[in-house]
């Protein structure tokens, strides 16, 4: 895991690297202050202190994609799973989703958002935090996103998407 200034793009160094990091696709710092790396190749959360040294495998998840906390507790989306966990104080599998490969995990206002692909397109679908029940989806298949593997929210409150397979970022109101 690199990092590149926000601005220019110029690379600034590594902050994760070692421990059989293999196909990096998310990373949250933790309330630890630890850097948590998904390694979707191994089916690892990794971590890493501020200087990018490997500290551990904190747990074993099936192709492990996006990750983020909330209330202190580890969410994860897992790809071939087809469930987002919850790791921690409060922890709970999503329902399987055959059809839906979860990506990337972001929590805004309480609320705890995964966005997945599946066949009819991608999406953004909305879980309960505490159950981890499916609330529905915030934006359904069919708006334009492919292979949706990161989103977040400017500071107007409009939704960016990446839509990788039709190499577009989509604005949602």
């Amino acid at each position: 895991v690199v990092m590149v200034d926000d601005v220019t793009g110029v690379f600034r160094g590594t902050i994760a690297n070692g421990g059989g990091l293999l196909r990096p696709f998310g990373f949250a710092y933790g309330p630890d202050g630890l850097l948590y790396v998904s390694s979707y190749g191994t089916h690892q959360i990794k971590r890493y202190n501020s200087l990018g040294v490997f500290v551990d495998n904190y747990m074993a998840t099936p192709k492990p994609s996006g990750l983020t906390f909330y209330d202190r507790d580890l969410v994860v989306a897992n790809q071939s799973a087809y469930t987002v966990t919850r790791n921690g104080i409060i922890s709970w599998t999503s329902q399987v989703r055959p059809g839906r490969i979860y990506q990337a995990v972001v929590v805004k206002d309480g609320h705890l958002y995964v966005s997945f692909n599946s066949t009819a397109g991608g999406g953004i679908e909305e879980f309960d935090p505490n159950s981890g029940a499916s609330m529905g989806d915030l934006i359904p298949t069919g708006r334009g996103i492919w292979d949706a593997q990161g989103f977040g929210w400017g500071p107007d409150g409009t939704l960016y998407v990446t839509s990788s397979n039709n190499q577009k970022i989509l604005r949602f109101n």
